[in-house]
């Protein structure tokens, strides 16, 4: 009988140990699904500007302003303390993106947009949007 009631007392002991693990899986299944949630509403908050942009203007498929990317880095979250994101995203671009982004600037200088360089067909080389 002493043997039956050290497997009760371990029996026992498991079965607590499984509810609290229960509890704690609960815990981080609802951690995770908050920050899945999060990512999707707020896809540039873990970003840094020049991916941020990038990935925008991917997603855009037309030039934008720096006005119009400041506003939708913004609404995506990205976190910022400038008081004139607009002119942060200008000045930052004109900088240069790093060489494997792609972000051009329209003909026009007022817009944005990513481009490749494509092998010259007539002597000369093109920025042209798209992916």
């Amino acid at each position: 009988m002493i043997a039956m009631t050290r497997i009760d007392e371990v029996l026992a002991g498991l079965q607590e140990e499984r509810q609290r693990l229960r509890a704690e899986l609960a815990e981080v299944e609802q951690a995770i699904a908050s920050l899945e949630g999060a990512e999707e509403s707020q896809p540039y908050a873990r970003l840094n500007v020049y991916e941020a942009a990038a990935h925008y203007l991917a997603r855009a498929g037309e030039p934008k302003t720096a006005r119009e990317i400041a506003d939708a880095l913004r609404a995506g979250g990205f976190n910022t303390r400038s008081t004139r994101f607009a002119n942060t995203i200008t000045t930052m671009l004109r900088r240069g993106a790093p060489r494997g982004l792609g972000i051009r600037r329209t003909r026009d200088g007022r817009r944005w947009y990513m481009g490749i360089r494509r092998a010259p067909t007539s002597g000369t080389t093109e920025p042209t949007s798209g992916t």
